[in-house]
This record gives structure tokens, C-alpha cells and sequence, in this order.
């Protein structure tokens, strides 16, 4: 069932005017419209697929695809007042214990104590400080899910932000099932989500 559910999902996307090519200023909300609905009222988006994937000589190896959207209840630019300022997430998440970003390097570290997965681990995101709308890509060159690459897309709609982030990811099996894998991502997408777009509608 949910491999039927994000199949529907993708063929929603690829006809989306979000997809391969990005607009800053939306005239209309791009999907179905039940999702449009959610989307006016406030609901975050998301969806996650993972593959494990057998190897040679019996290595096992795993996939990841990502995909989140989201309205804002403010623009761009005053949501992105509080969400560029990463050096704060430890204050505004309560699952990361640690956070800092070199402005020079263009690097966020999270140190993250995960739900549902009892350990510990260290996140580098290479991105900039985003602070308006536009397309900036995304990427972890070190620490856990080492080689994920994405992209955030923020566009503004009737005086609201759309944000659309979509990630793909393939390397060596966690160790987890894709079961467990794809329930602790789906948590850390929605909850991560909730808590940033609710505590940027204020300064």
C-alpha cells in the first residue's frame, strides 16, 4: 500500500511545475486538489521510500528518496528569519543536542539523539544560509547518510512560502530494515517540519 501511495505520488510530482524547472512565484498550488487543501490549511507534506539492495559477494546496500512540502503561514522572507539561523536548531529541536554553522565552509553539524532509533549520531549538511526564496541545492559529505544529495526549493504564494525539499540517498545498509529506516526518517521529516514551520510564524 505505501509503495502504491508514493508510486501516485511521484506521477503527481513529475507533472508538478515544481519539478525540473523552479518557479519564485507561484500561481497555483501544483498537486491534487485534496493535497492543495491540506496545504492551505496548514499540513506538512511528506513522503519516504527505502530499497534495500543486494550487492556483490552477499554486501547489502540501501536507497533513500525523500520528498517534503509544506505552506507557510508567512513569506519567504520572514519565515527564513529564524529557519536560516541553523547555530539555534538546538534550541528549536528538541532531538538535537548540538548545532553549529561555519558561515565560510557553508556547513551545518547537528549532533542528533534520534526517536524511535535508541543511538547517536553526527549530521553535516553542506548548504547556504538561505534567506528568500529561490533553489539551493543540498548535500552530506561526511557522517550518517554520507552522499545524500537534494534540494530545497522556496517559492512564494499569496504572500505565503512553499517550501518543496526532495533528497535521494544510496550506500551501505544501515543495519536497520527499511521498515525501521523508513518509520525513523518519516518521524524525523514530520516532526522536524511541525516544530520549524510553527515556531518561524513569529521572531
Amino acid at each position: 500500500m505505501q509503495n502504491i501511495k508514493f508510486l501516485i505520488l511521484l506521477i503527481f510530482l513529475a507533472s508538478s511545475p515544481l519539478w525540473g524547472s523552479f518557479k519564485t512565484q507561484l500561481n497555483k498550488l501544483p498537486y491534487t486538489s485534496s493535497m492543495n487543501e491540506k496545504l492551505k490549511k496548514g499540513k506538512v507534506l511528506t513522503s519516504s521510500k527505502v530499497k534495500t539492495i543486494e550487492g556483490p559477494n552477499e554486501k547489502k546496500f540501501q536507497s533513500l528518496k525523500i520528498w517534503t512540502v509544506g505552506l507557510h503561514k508567512k513569506s519567504c522572507k520572514y519565515a527564513m528569519r529564524k529557519l536560516s539561523l541553523y547555530e539555534n536548531y538546538q534550541d528549536y529541536l528538541s532531538y538535537v543536542d548540538a548545532s553549529a554553522y561555519d558561515d565560510k565552509k557553508g556547513v551545518i553539524y547537528l549532533g542528533l539523539s534520534a526517536p524511535i532509533l535508541p543511538i547517536k549520531f553526527d549530521l553535516f549538511l553542506n548548504i547556504p544560509r538561505i534567506k528568500k526564496e529561490g533553489s539551493y541545492g543540498f548535500s552530506f559529505n561526511q557522517g550518517f547518510l554520507r552522499g545524500l544529495k537534494g534540494k530545497i526549493n522556496l517559492s512564494n504564494f499569496k504572500g505565503r512560502c512553499f517550501i518543496e525539499t526532495t533528497a535521494d540517498w544510496q550506500g551501505p545498509h544501515t543495519g536497520y530494515s527499511s521498515f525501521i529506516f523508513k518509520t525513523f526518517v518519516d518521524a524525523i521529516l514530520d516532526l522536524t517540519l511541525r516544530r520549524l514551520f510553527r515556531i518561524s510564524t513569529t521572531y
